[in-house]
C-alpha cells in the first residue's frame, strides 16, 4: 500500500510538472522621482489565463520574487499608500530567462488618484500628450519589425515609412530629418546601418537606414514622442526616439542565440562576481542578405551586409546610486556591380560600380544618484560619431571606370545631459537641467562633370538649459510649465522656448489634455556646407522653429485598453527656402539631397491634423491596435505660392493584431502565434519631371512651377509574422518567419529621368521579402 502511494505520488507530481513549465518573475519598485526603493508595496500577479492570483510584500531594499510561475503573459499591479497604483501590462514571461522588472510609482497627497496602466514598468507618462512607449516586448512581437523601434513605430498613428528598404519615419507631415535620436537621455548621431537605404539618390541621410544598430536583446523601452514636447526636449521639430538599454541581470547568467536568413544574433548577460552589485550585457550581431538573393528574393543586386557589437555595464554605488557604462559600434556596406555585358544594361544604374560604407560608434557613461529624501540627481556623457562614403564609378561601354559620383559625411556629437529634479512638496516638482552638445562635421558630395553640391567642415556646441515646473492643483487639474532656451555658438544663432502642458481629469477613465510647445532644430550639416552657385555658403542660417499645439482626450477602460483622440497645429518658420525668384526648394521637402542656392531663413509650413486609436493590450491571448489619422503639410514658397509638402500623404490607417494558441503536453509548453498589420496611407507629393530638359541636359529636370503638384498612388502593405515558441525547463526556442508585403503589392518608391532609357521611370519600393528565424534563449 505504501509503495502504491509513493508511486501515485511521483506520478502525480510528474503530471504537474508536465503541465506547469515555470520562470521566475522578479523586480524593484521605487520612488519614480528619487530612485529610492519603497519597502512593504503590495506586488499583485493576475494572469490572463485562469491561475490564482498570487500576492507578495516589498522587502527593505523595494525587491519582490514570484519563482515558479507558469509561463505566460501577466499583468502585474502594484499598490502603495500615499503613491499613485500602476499596472503594468504585457509582461511576457518565458521559460529561458528571467522576467525582471524595475517598477516606478509616483507619490501622491492624501487623496486617491485613478489607478494608472502602462505597457511598461518605466513608461515615461508625466507628459500628457503625444508620447507613446515602445517596449521590447512589442518590437519582438509585432509583425515586419525586424526587431527595430522605428520599424515599430510604424503601427502608431501619424507615423509613415519614406520606403520599405529603410526605417526613415515621417511623423506628422515632418520631414525624417526633423526626428532627433537619443540614448540614454543623450543625442546621438544617426544609429542606423547603410544610411542611404531607401532613398532617390542613394546618398547618405541624417536619420533612418536599413535597421537600427542596437539589436533588440540590449534595448529596454523606447520613449517616442511626436509633438509639443515637454522642456527636457530640443533640437526637434517632428519627433523624438529616446533609445535606453535595458538593466542587465544581476543574478543570474542568461544566453541568447538566433540565426536566420539575415545572419547572427549573440548575446550575454549577468553578473560580475557574485555580490550582485554589478552586472554586464553584451550582444554581438553579423548579417548578410546574401540568401535571400540566393532564394530570389529581389534586393535590386545589391551586396548588402553589417555587423555591430554593443555591451552596458551597471554598477550599483551607496546610497542607492548608479554608475554605467555603455558604447555600440557597428560597420555596413552596400555595394553594386555593374554586369560587364552591355547587352543587359537597361537602366541607367547598370553602369555603375557603387561602393557604400558606413561605420558608427557610440560610447558613454551615467551616474545616478538620490540626493537626501526627496531629490534625484543624473548626468550622462556620450560621444558619437557615424563616418559615411559613397563612390559611383560609371562605366563606358568597353567598361573603363570614371570617378562620377562622390560623396561622404563625417558627424560627431558630443553630448551631456544632467538633469536634477526636486519634490518640493507632494503638490510640485522641480526640474532643472542642461544639454550641450558639440556638433562637429564635414561634407563633401561632387557630381563630376556637373557640379560641386557641398563641401567644408562646421564645429559649435548648442547649449540647451531647461527648467520644469509641475504642479497637481487637486485630483482633477495637472499642469506643467517650462522653458527651454537653445543656443549655437556655431553661428550665434537662439530660441527661447515656452513650453506648457494642462491635464484636466474627468473621471477615473477619461481624462482632457492640451499642451504648447515652441520649438526649434539645427539645419542639416548639407545645408549648412553647400556651395552655392554664388560660391558662397549657407552657414549662417537661422534655427528652424515651430509652434506646435496639441489637444487630447483619453478613455481607459478598466481592463487597461485605451481610446485616445489627438488634434494638433504645427506652425513652421524661419525655414531655410531660396531669395525671392529662386526655385521652390524649401528645407521642409529636404531628406538626403542637396541644393545650390544661396538660402535665407523666411521661409513657412503648417502642419494640421487629428489622430484616432484603439488599442486592446494583450489579454485573452489575443491583442489589436487600430488607429487612422488624417492630416495636411503645406509650405509657402520664396515666391509666395502655396504647395504641398513633400511627405503630405493626407491619411493613414493602421490595424494590427494578433492570437496565440497555448497547449501543454510532454513537459513542454508550446505556443503558436500569428501577429498581422494592415497599412494603407496615401502616397507622398512629387514634382513632375520636364523629360525634353532632362534629355537635353542629360539628368532629372524638374518643372519647379509644379512642384510637389502631384501624388504617387496610395501605398498598401500587409505584414505577417509566424511564430511558434516552445517553453522547456530551462530554456525556450522559437522559430518565426516574417514576412513583409505578404501580398507583393507594388508601391511606388520615386519617379526619376533615367539616361539609358531616355525616359522617366518609376521605381517601386520592395515586394514580398520573407524572414525566417530561430531562437534559444537559455
Amino acid at each position: 500500500m505504501k509503495l502504491t502511494f509513493t508511486l501515485l505520488l511521483s506520478f502525480t507530481t510528474f503530471i504537474l510538472a508536465a503541465q506547469n513549465i515555470t520562470q521566475t518573475l522578479r523586480g524593484e519598485v521605487k520612488d519614480a522621482l528619487t530612485q529610492q526603493p519603497i519597502e512593504g508595496v503590495t506586488v499583485t500577479l493576475p494572469m490572463n489565463e485562469n491561475v490564482e492570483t498570487v500576492q507578495k510584500i516589498t522587502a527593505a531594499d523595494g525587491t519582490f520574487s514570484f519563482p515558479e510561475m507558469p509561463v505566460g503573459r501577466y499583468r502585474l499591479r502594484a499598490d502603495y499608500l500615499g503613491y499613485q497604483s500602476l499596472t503594468v501590462a504585457e509582461i511576457l514571461l518565458e521559460s529561458g530567462k528571467e522576467t525582471v522588472l524595475d517598477i516606478e510609482l509616483t507619490k501622491t497627497e492624501s487623496y486617491d488618484l485613478p489607478p494608472a496602466t502602462v505597457k511598461s514598468p518605466r513608461a515615461k507618462t508625466t507628459h500628457p500628450v503625444s508620447i507613446k512607449t515602445l517596449t521590447i516586448e512589442e518590437t519582438l512581437r509585432f509583425p515586419a519589425t525586424y526587431f527595430d523601434p522605428a520599424r515599430l513605430a510604424l503601427a502608431l498613428p501619424g507615423v509613415v515609412n519614406t520606403n520599405d528598404q529603410s526605417n526613415g519615419i515621417s511623423v506628422r507631415g515632418n520631414s525624417p530629418n526633423a526626428l532627433l535620436w537619443r540614448l540614454e537621455g543623450a543625442e546621438i548621431v544617426n544609429p542606423n546601418h547603410t544610411p542611404n537605404a531607401g532613398t532617390v539618390t542613394d546618398r547618405i541621410t541624417l536619420n533612418g537606414g536599413g535597421v537600427n544598430m542596437l539589436s533588440a536583446q540590449m534595448l529596454g523601452t523606447t520613449t517616442f514622442l511626436t509633438g509639443a514636447f515637454p522642456a527636457p526636449y530640443g533640437n526637434a521639430l517632428g519627433g523624438i526616439m529616446d533609445l535606453n538599454l535595458r538593466k542587465p541581470n544581476f543574478k543570474e547568467h542568461e544566453f541568447t542565440a538566433q540565426i536566420g536568413l539575415i545572419g547572427i544574433d549573440l548575446a550575454a548577460e549577468g553578473p560580475f562576481g557574485n555580490n550582485e552589485k554589478s552586472a554586464f550585457a553584451a550582444n554581438y550581431r553579423y548579417s548578410t542578405v546574401g540568401l535571400l538573393s540566393d532564394l530570389g528574393v529581389d534586393l535590386g543586386d545589391e551586396e548588402i551586409s553589417f555587423t555591430d557589437l554593443a555591451f552596458k555595464a551597471d554598477f550599483l554605488t551607496k546610497k542607492g546610486g548608479k554608475f554605467s557604462v555603455f558604447g555600440v559600434g557597428g560597420r555596413s556596406k552596400n555595394l553594386f556591380a555593374a554586369q560587364r555585358d552591355t547587352a543587359v544594361w537597361e537602366f541607367e544604374k547598370d553602369r555603375f560600380d557603387i561602393d557604400f560604407n558606413s561605420q558608427t560608434a557610440i560610447g558613454g557613461i551615467s551616474y545616478g544618484q538620490p540626493v537626501g529624501k526627496d531629490a534625484f540627481f543624473k548626468t550622462t556623457l556620450v560621444h558619437s560619431v557615424t563616418e559615411n562614403t559613397r563612390t559611383g564609378l560609371r562605366l563606358d561601354d568597353n567598361f573603363n571606370g570614371t570617378l562620377q559620383e562622390n560623396d561622404s559625411l563625417t558627424y560627431a556629437k558630443t553630448a551631456l545631459h544632467t538633469e536634477y529634479t526636486k519634490r518640493l512638496s507632494a503638490r510640485n516638482r522641480l526640474l532643472l537641467g542642461l544639454d550641450a552638445v558639440l556638433h562637429d562635421f564635414s561634407v563633401l558630395s561632387e557630381d563630376f562633370g556637373r557640379r560641386l553640391f557641398a563641401g567644408g567642415e562646421g564645429s559649435g556646441v548648442l547649449w540647451q538649459p531647461f527648467v520644469q515646473m509641475s504642479h497637481r492643483f487637486n485630483e482633477k487639474w495637472t499642469a506643467d510649465v517650462g522653458l527651454h532656451f537653445s543656443y549655437f555658438d556655431y553661428n550665434n544663432t537662439q530660441a527661447l522656448e515656452p513650453r506648457a502642458a494642462l491635464r484636466y481629469g474627468i473621471d477615473e477613465r477619461q481624462s482632457l489634455s492640451l499642451a504648447y510647445g515652441r520649438h526649434s532644430q539645427l539645419q542639416s550639416p548639407q545645408l549648412y556646407t553647400a556651395r552655392t552657385v554664388t560660391d558662397g555658403s549657407n552657414e549662417n542660417l537661422e534655427l528652424t522653429k515651430a509652434h506646435h499645439f496639441v489637444l487630447g482626450y483619453q478613455l481607459q477602460k478598466d481592463n487597461g485598453n485605451v481610446f485616445l483622440i489627438e488634434t494638433y497645429y504645427q506652425q513652421l518658420f524661419d525655414v531655410p527656402e531660396p531669395f525671392a525668384g529662386g526655385t521652390s526648394f524649401s528645407a521642409l521637402n529636404l531628406f538626403e539631397s542637396y541644393t545650390t542656392e544661396p538660402l535665407r531663413s523666411t521661409g513657412s509650413g503648417r502642419n494640421i491634423g487629428a489622430e484616432i486609436s484603439w488599442q486592446k493590450y494583450f489579454t485573452n491571448d489575443f491583442y489589436y491596435l487600430l488607429n487612422t489619422s488624417v492630416y495636411d503639410a503645406k509650405y509657402t514658397d520664396a515666391n509666395g505660392v502655396g504647395r504641398n509638402n513633400r511627405f503630405n500623404g493626407n491619411y493613414i490607417l493602421n490595424a494590427t493584431g494578433g492570437k496565440e494558441w497555448k497547449k501543454i503536453k510532454d513537459n513542454k509548453t508550446k505556443i503558436f502565434g500569428i501577429n498581422v498589420r494592415v497599412g494603407y496611407a496615401g502616397g507622398f507629393r512629387y514634382t513632375p519631371i520636364d523629360i525634353e530638359a532632362s534629355r537635353a541636359a542629360g539628368t532629372t529636370v524638374f518643372r519647379e512651377d509644379l512642384a510637389f503638384s502631384e501624388q504617387f498612388p496610395a501605398y498598401f502593405k500587409t505584414d505577417l509574422r509566424l511564430v511558434w515558441k516552445k517553453n522547456k525547463p530551462g530554456r525556450n526556442t522559437i522559430w518565426a518567419l516574417d514576412i513583409q508585403n505578404a501580398t507583393n503589392q507594388e508601391n511606388a518608391g520615386f519617379r526619376t529621368f533615367d539616361s539609358e532609357k531616355g525616359e522617366v521611370v518609376t521605381k517601386n519600393q520592395l515586394g514580398l521579402l520573407p524572414i525566417l528565424s530561430w531562437k534559444v534563449e537559455f
